[in-house]
């Protein structure tokens, strides 16, 4: 539930890949080229992210896949989610698009695929930055979700995570956490409950309490969350950092800061080891490495991560991309607890620079501690 760029509070796990989906959007023969889609769509679920975007490629020129659109358009979709979540997020729109592109010239528009597609469009517009495009994508798939899906079923609870992603962007916490718990309740229900999704549903449900101040509630949807997947995820997949950096943010809220110095260390570590340094979402761990020391009011070793957040931000995004901004707009805010008031005036006009999409809306500052802003 999908995406964490600059984040001092935490973040949604994107619910990714609809595991099984395929047989419920079109129907599967058994031949080869099924067998080889339900194993991408696995190895998507589990984090083997670059493994499943080869299988999806194969799969793209399977003979029964080039003569039946649709599902060349749901190979691309996966392939586009995929690709989020290795951070090529241009090449994750271009696929997106070209699914929505394909099912168009079939006059396939009005379809529970379409809806699937539509929503997989926003979360790429999303991680983009472009979250006016990416609020209309989405509120076009789930109202089509409505019409063409069993608003029961965990499809198109996927929709409702999309859209409690984008709601999350525009300061609407207490629909995001409407929106979180039905997605729980579908997941909950569902028959042969998936394990990993019901835990990013609970991990989402988390997320969203943190932001509304529930610190209490989110750390046992937390709980829930990590029980779901204990058996089910590796240690490293990526939904176990964002879980930690979620604990992380909820340890901050209480002032439990023992408790949050221990395990910020081990975020450093996993994170690292997951994404790597020139991962976008590598911007998670100095963020909330910082935020904690802000929290403690040690700015001085604040600033050696928000220092480096800004210069990953500015390696990964174009200059006036939202997550820039807030990382300079953090770093501001350190500079001038330290009283290094010329440079923090400096990275405060250059942050005041005009984004490449006005109607982005930053939240408020005040919600988080000490100043620093978020997403």
């Amino acid at each position: 539930m999908r995406r964490p760029l600059v984040c001092a509070a935490t973040t949604l796990v994107l619910v990714e890949a609809f595991l099984g989906a395929s047989s419920g959007v079109f129907g599967m023969d058994g031949g080869l080229w099924a067998t080889q889609l339900r194993e991408a769509e696995g190895l998507n679920f589990t984090g083997e992210y670059r493994r499943a975007l080869n299988k999806y490629q194969e799969l793209l020129s399977a003979s029964r896949v080039r003569q039946e659109v649709e599902i060349q358009a749901y190979v691309l979709s996966q392939m586009a989610d995929a690709r989020i979540e290795l951070g090529t997020y241009a090449d994750a729109k271009a696929n997106a698009r070209e699914a929505v592109a394909l099912l168009t010239r079939i006059n396939r528009t009005h379809s529970g695929l379409f809806a699937i597609v539509q929503g997989v469009l926003a979360t790429a517009l999303r991680v983009e930055g472009n979250y006016s495009e990416a609020r209309e994508a989405v509120q076009q798939a789930v109202s089509l979700g409505k019409e063409t899906l069993n608003t029961g079923s965990p499809r198109y609870s996927i929709l409702l995570t999309y859209l409690a992603l984008v709601s999350l962007d525009g300061g609407e916490l207490r629909r995001c956490v409407e929106l979180c718990r039905r997605a729980v309740a579908v997941f909950e229900n569902a028959p042969g409950k998936n394990q990993i999704q019901l835990g990013s549903a609970y991990a989402n449900l988390a997320v969203a309490y943190s932001l509304r101040g529930k610190p209490r509630k989110a750390l046992s949807a937390l709980n829930l969350a990590r029980t779901a997947w204990t058996q089910v995820l590796p240690t490293n997949h990526p939904f176990m950092v964002y879980a930690l950096n979620t604990e992380l943010q909820i340890c901050i809220q209480r002032k439990t800061f023992r408790e949050a110095e221990r395990i910020a260390p081990e975020l450093l570590r996993l994170g690292e080891s997951r994404f790597g340094s020139h991962h976008p979402e590598f911007l998670i761990l100095p963020n909330s490495a910082a935020a904690l020391h802000a929290a403690e009011k040690n700015y001085s070793e604040a600033e050696p991560f928000l220092r480096e957040g800004v210069q990953i931000a500015r390696q990964q995004f174009p200059a006036d991309h939202p997550t820039v901004r807030n990382m300079i707009l953090n770093y501001s805010f350190i500079l001038e607890m330290l009283n290094r008031k010329e440079e923090a005036s400096l990275a405060r006009a250059e942050g005041a620079v005009l984004l490449a999409f006005p109607t982005a809306r930053l939240p408020k500052r005040s919600q988080y501690p000490d100043g620093l802003a978020t997403r």
